[in-house]
């Protein structure tokens, strides 16, 4: 039988046209005050700023935040050093009040020195300045990469420096995996700290790992256990906090009518926590030192770990359970 060259290259053709294209992986992107990660349809996830915007009113020395973060639909979550609040900033990690000590060195006193003692510095990373000083105390971003990226997700790598004056206290390496849900983006915090130092956190009730949601429409909480109907906590005192729980949700139907919802879950093998929540804060955040301080000894890492999800609308019922589940359940 002949066969016509026409037919073979047109069902060729046909062929190679029947084979879809590969999906456009997620992008890392430079912009003038950090790094923005990218679907690969070019949609915005998050940008990390390693820098204060300009014009910025952020209280504080520190930026090394991710804001915005957004929705799949492009819907902003977070809210960035507002009037009333202004040492707060976007999805971050900080503490008020941190205690550094070294053991000191007495060797030039003669012969009444101490047989042992500290040389003990103290910072606020926060911003606030009211239990720590601020002077001098900031987190310097160092290193910023996707360390993996594809058409379904990606990991990127932050490397941070706590610094008071020209010491670095305290050694930051935070990596984000990213991924998209129904209606929503995942991220998954893995945090490991280390310092030299023995570093303490002291008990308090706020502060650490910190999601300051948008605030421009009516809001309600809600937990595993339904809608949270809990007391305000109150900074001054610790037994205000919100219980333990693994999750919170942040529901928004903003001005424009939109409906977006934050959800901050808390790993079971982080320190104990409860969750300081104030409505008229409108922040998330579970913290470590609520029930206990917070002990490092020189040279061993303290590791937390984080997942939030950012999803357009109300959620559906069982969503954060089945999400938190899976999370769990994933980790070593």
């Amino acid at each position: 039988m002949k066969i016509d060259r026409r037919d073979f290259v047109l069902a060729a053709a046909a062929a190679a046209t029947a084979i879809p294209a590969a999906a456009a992986s997620y992008t890392l992107v430079t912009g003038p005050n950090g790094k923005t990660l990218k679907t690969g349809e070019g949609k915005e996830v998050f940008t990390y700023l390693t820098s204060k915007p300009a014009g910025s009113k952020l209280a504080g020395n520190s930026a090394c935040c991710f804001h915005p973060l957004r929705t799949p639909s492009g819907e902003v979550t977070t809210n960035f050093a507002p009037a009333d609040f202004p040492d707060h900033r976007g999805l971050y990690l900080a503490w008020h009040t941190m205690e550094f000590r070294k053991p000191g060195d007495f060797s030039t006193m003669g012969p009444y020195k101490p047989t042992h003692g500290y040389d003990i510095n103290r910072g606020d990373f926060w911003g606030w300045g009211l239990y720590a000083p601020t002077d001098g105390r900031v987190i310097v971003n160092k290193d910023l990469r996707m360390t993996k990226g594809d058409a379904t997700s990606a990991v990127v790598d932050v490397h941070n420096d706590w610094m008071i004056d020209k010491d670095k206290v305290l050694d930051e390496a935070t990596t984000v995996s990213v991924h998209e849900a129904p209606g929503a983006y995942v991220l998954d915090f893995a945090i490991r700290l280390s310092s030299t130092y023995q570093v303490t956190i002291p008990q308090i009730s706020f502060s650490g790992f910190s999601f300051m949601n948008r605030t421009d429409g009516k809001f309600t909480y809600a937990g595993p256990k339904g809608p949270s109907t809990y007391t305000d906590p109150h900074y001054s005192v610790l037994d205000l906090n919100w219980p333990s729980a693994d999750w919170y949700s942040y529901t928004l139907t903003t001005t424009g009518g939109k409906t977006i919802t934050n959800v901050v879950m808390d790993h079971p093998l982080n320190p104990p926590t409860t969750w300081h929540n104030p409505r008229y804060i409108w922040m998330t955040n579970p913290c470590i030192a609520a029930k206990q301080a917070i002990n490092m000894p020189a040279g061993k890492p303290l590791t937390l770990r984080y997942r939030v999800v950012v999803h357009d609308g109300a959620l559906p019922a069982g969503y954060a359970e089945k999400l938190f589940a899976e999370w769990k359940n994933s980790r070593a």
